[in-house]
């Protein structure tokens, strides 16, 4: 099999001499099971923690974190890596839950790329597929959610969503078909969708995926790691799960720790808590002295943030 070889250490190229007798092997701690939330309305329970494939991790390390429980991987057809593995597992009999989606508003297109995703990834059917990048009402509206209406009441796909960063939008939607579940960014830096978010799609049934739970990476570092990013966004109220995007076997391995531990110490939520509202005062300050726009500094902020071109699954 190809992950088979992927999973084996290569052999040196020359060896010099007999390699003394290596120690025994310490015994494999078992992996703890994750302990699955639902996913709003949709009758799926997931894991916490969701893995993307943006960043290509090995083959094998997702393996590993299926192992350790994680059931839930956000894909793009661009994500090799993630691919392989999924395909690998459905021929091994697992058929982990799988988050997809589009950047079209067609129906015709929004239907082409369902259909290609289920033949990549040798499905019958797409667990979560979201619109993407969802910036104004136009974009819920109309031709694309009757598509993916059709979609969900065809079989073709499970549970239909949408990703945004604008919170208000967010919360307008909710309620409202064909919404199962909503894909939004959160961290201790931008800390807003705590505020009515959270709580109003708890009320509407509807399944909350957490991304940028790093802020892009700026939380890390002065004893801040990445899980504890996530443990943040996983403590607040109706988040059934957050998007982690590992690049490295280890790093997938630390972030496998917040299935083992999901509760965020005092201690370290302080210091989260910290250093995300220094970031988001640096970005305040950098409106007030640089900038110099005629409007308000945290309404230059949220503008900003909004127009940045992100990845939604970082």
């Amino acid at each position: 099999m190809v992950v088979d070889a992927w999973l084996r250490e290569p052999l040196p190229a020359l060896v010099v001499a007999a390699p003394a007798a290596p120690a025994p092997a310490a015994a494999e701690e078992p992996p703890t099971p994750a302990s699955p939330r639902p996913l709003g309305r949709t009758g799926m329970l997931v894991s916490p923690l969701a893995i993307s494939g943006a960043h290509e991790p090995r083959v094998g390390a997702l393996f590993r974190a299926m192992r350790a429980g994680c059931n839930l991987f956000f894909w793009e057809p661009r994500y090799r890596s993630l691919g392989v593995f999924l395909r690998e597992a459905r021929a091994r009999g697992a058929t982990p839950h799988v988050v997809a989606g589009t950047y079209h508003a067609s129906e015709r297109a929004i239907r082409a790329d369902v259909e290609r995703a289920l033949r990549r990834l040798g499905r019958d059917r797409l667990d979560v597929f979201l619109l993407f990048w969802a910036r104004s009402p136009a974009r819920l509206e109309g031709e694309g959610p009757r598509a993916l209406a059709r979609l969900r009441a065809e079989g073709l796909v499970r549970a239909v969503g949408f990703s945004t960063h604008d919170r208000e939008l967010a919360e307008r939607a909710l309620g409202h078909d064909p919404w199962d579940v909503v894909m939004v960014r959160h961290s201790a830096a931008h800390p807003g969708a705590e505020r009515s978010l959270f709580a109003r799609a708890a009320e509407a049934g509807v399944g909350v995926l957490g991304f940028s739970a790093t802020s892009y990476g700026r939380l890390l570092g002065g004893g801040v790691g990445a899980a504890d990013c996530y443990r943040y966004t996983l403590a607040q109220p109706g988040v059934s799960a957050v998007v982690s995007a590992p690049s490295w076997t280890r790093e997938v391995v630390e972030n496998l720790d917040v299935l083992r531990r999901p509760a965020l110490e005092d201690v370290d939520r302080a210091r989260l808590l910290a250093r995300g509202a220094a970031i988001r005062e640096e970005s305040l300050d950098f409106g007030r002295h640089v900038r110099r726009f005629p409007i308000a500094p945290e309404e230059l902020l949220e503008r900003e943030l909004a127009a940045a071109p992100v990845d939604p699954a970082l």
